[in-house]
């Protein structure tokens, strides 16, 4: 039975890494494929992506990227994960001298250049080097446009060891050529024409031995294929029931979610509307946002307009007009009963900051721990 041995390539690409890091040597050609197909907008003096866009481009979801990213942390920290703030990523964008339209919306600004448009959010935002769109392409398996990136990314590996084997053979002739007239060197002219017996003879054996080596080469690569062929088939039979697990888990995790910010606001109101004391930063944080950094917190504040850029010349946070009665600044005393200014969140303030903040989708944007 014939196999097909493109199929073959394109579904080695996904699991052999050896083959990616050789795709990977020919970084431009890869690319060119990609131009080809079209409809992918990079960043940056043409250099980044948007996760989103990257996602969009081989119609995948935001989470199925994310998670490719995770499971393969160090290929991509090789090939160049970014994290970068959206003022960044605007003043980048700024230095291309490509016509650029940028409009600013409820969270997020939308950057179109020529007929492509990309939504660029005003906090984080998760960035690929061309090296990783191409790795996600070589090992993004449900996906009908990586499968066709990586069907033509096989012709560069043949075309790479075509040019190979030239070089080689090459090298092969210039060396027997050397080693002839070295041998030959004031020999008689019957004494060469023996010789030249014995060689054709010794390459005849050699071949005869190459041609049985590359049999046996063949049957370990067929019994490999058959071997892949039926972890594919297990991975199929198992698909379906991993997808019906994963949808009921996404509904469960849903509904969850929704039970918690309910119990959040209410404990919200139940706690602090008649309450006297202010609330920390940090502890917002901790109790609201995940967690999330403080200085995060505040840039997040400085960037939707509620506190000033920059801090007076007491190196004091001030509260935008219209704010004042969510966030002030209360004189604290310290271990030496010196006094500090420091910024809290009042009763009301708690209450309004947390019906803005509490599943904001700029905290799904925290997964990442790495990039450049």
């Amino acid at each position: 039975m014939k196999t097909n041995t493109k199929e073959n390539v394109n579904e080695n690409i996904i699991y052999e890494k050896s083959l990616r890091e050789e795709i990977g040597k020919h970084r431009d050609k890869a690319f060119d494929i990609i131009n080809k197909v079209g409809g992918l907008m990079l960043l940056d003096n043409e250099s980044l992506a948007p996760l989103n866009e990257v996602a969009r481009f081989y119609n995948a979801t935001r989470d199925t990227i994310k998670m490719l990213i995770r499971n393969n942390k160090k290929e991509f920290q090789k090939t160049g994960v970014k994290v970068v703030s959206g003022r960044d990523v605007i003043n980048s964008v700024g230095k291309n001298n490509l016509p650029t339209e940028i409009e600013q919306k409820n969270g997020y600004k939308l950057i179109t250049i020529g007929e492509r448009s990309a939504k660029i959010a005003n906090g984080r935002n998760t960035m690929l080097t061309k090296d990783s769109i191409i790795r996600v392409g070589m090992m993004l398996r449900d996906s009908e446009v990586a499968r066709e990136f990586r069907d033509q990314a096989t012709e560069i590996l043949k075309r790479a060891d075509v040019n190979t084997i030239v070089e080689v053979k090459d090298d092969q002739l210039r060396k027997k050529a050397e080693l002839y007239d070295k041998m030959t060197d004031g020999v008689p002219k019957m004494a060469q024409e023996s010789l030249l017996t014995t060689i054709e003879h010794y390459q005849t054996t050699v071949r005869e031995l190459e041609r049985k080596a590359e049999q046996e080469l063949q049957e370990e690569r067929k019994i490999t294929q058959d071997a892949k062929a039926a972890r594919k088939k297990a991975e199929e039979n198992t698909k379906l029931f991993e997808q019906l697990a994963t949808e009921t888990g996404e509904k469960l995790e849903s509904v969850v979610k929704d039970l918690e910010k309910a119990r959040r606001k209410s404990d919200l109101f139940d706690r602090y509307i008649d309450s006297g004391l202010n609330m920390t930063l940090q502890e917002f944080c901790k109790r609201y946002l995940d967690g999330i950094k403080t200085k995060s917190f505040i840039a997040w504040l400085q960037s939707d307009g509620i506190l000033y850029e920059n801090r007076n010349t007491n190196a004091v946070y001030r509260t935008r007009k219209g704010f004042e009665q969510w966030l002030i600044n209360v004189p604290v005393k310290q271990y030496n009963n010196a006094m500090k200014t420091t910024l809290m969140i009042t009763p009301s303030g708690v209450v309004k900051l947390a019906q803005k903040y509490v599943g904001d989708p700029r905290l799904n944007e925290s997964w990442i721990e790495f990039g450049n």
